[in-house]
């Protein structure tokens, strides 16, 4: 009688272990610095003091004033083409600091 595979495809495996984990907001996260860093250019980038992501929340913190007041005008834009790169709706709310 032939054994059963266990075999699955890695990406598959992967996955499973960030659910099991709860990685999937840090896997997020990751992919929305990189997302960021592409949507504002590297040196607004540079001046992004911190970015985290949690239960659907977006904070981003900016070293300069002039930014995060230019930033905290323009987050359902930032909430939008963040989800779109990310192809999900993902982000419900943006915060700046």
């Amino acid at each position: 009688m032939p054994r059963k595979s266990n075999e699955q495809p890695l990406g598959d495996l992967i996955k499973d272990v960030i659910r099991a984990y709860g990685l999937q907001d840090k896997m997020r996260e990751m992919q929305m610095k990189e997302a960021w860093e592409k949507m504002v250019g590297k040196a607004i980038a540079r001046q992004t003091g911190s970015m985290t992501f949690k239960d659907g929340i977006l904070t981003i913190v900016m070293d300069s004033g002039v930014l995060k007041e230019e930033f905290d005008y323009q987050k359902s834009v930032i909430k939008d083409r963040l989800n779109e790169a990310l192809e999900g709706q993902y982000i419900s709310e943006v915060k700046v600091f």
